[in-house]
């Protein structure tokens, strides 16, 4: 009977270890194919907002999560303009945020990545806006960056604690890279013409 119990114990630990494989498997096919999509909607596509609306889509996918933001910078008044949103309060939506205010702002500001697991908790949430109905408990904002220039903000949220891995943040970087990426293009064709 001991030995019984022993085997299936075993067996049920082994199928767990397979579930999560295969789990993880499935993550980084489903980014792989949002890079590509992405990339070639870069290819194709000049309107920076339906790029950045596609690029926030697919975030918010592969993370699971519900709301999110793409904002540019406007680094001479030191402020972030929402380009794309999803979940956001009606109220936000044509507001700039100031580099002083929320994470959004500090990450421009700081010009770093910023990963909060419990909001309730965190040290930073006097800085929080209450710019999404509900209520968040994780953040994740990544600064997009050309160089050192600050060119916006990729902010995700979630309402359950300690929501963002590792592979989300490098998911949300790379989607940062390609945000970069789109900014610059739709300067170099305004310039051209």
């Amino acid at each position: 009977d001991q030995k019984f119990i022993e085997t299936l114990t075993g067996q049920a630990v082994i199928a767990i270890k397979n579930a999560h494989e295969y789990e993880r498997a499935r993550k980084v096919a489903q980014v792989r194919d949002a890079l590509i999509d992405i990339v070639n909607i870069l290819l194709q596509q000049t309107d920076e907002k339906e790029i950045f609306s596609i690029i926030l889509q697919k975030a918010l996918e592969i993370t699971e999560s519900t709301k999110g933001t793409i904002s540019k910078s406007d680094e001479d008044r030191r402020e972030l303009k929402f380009v794309v949103q999803v979940g956001l309060k009606e109220e936000w939506k044509d507001k700039p945020i100031s580099f002083d205010m929320g994470v959004a702002g500090k990450v421009a500001r700081e010009k770093r990545i910023i990963k909060i697991d419990q909001v309730s908790t965190d040290p930073l949430k006097d800085e929080f806006i209450d710019a999404f109905p509900g209520e968040e408990e994780s953040e994740l904002a990544v600064p997009i960056l050309d160089g050192e220039k600050v060119m916006g903000v990729i902010n995700i949220e979630s309402e359950a604690p300690f929501h963002f891995e590792e592979d989300d943040v490098e998911l949300v970087k790379s989607l940062a890279t390609l945000c970069a990426v789109a900014i610059k293009n739709a300067e170099n064709i305004s310039q051209k013409q």
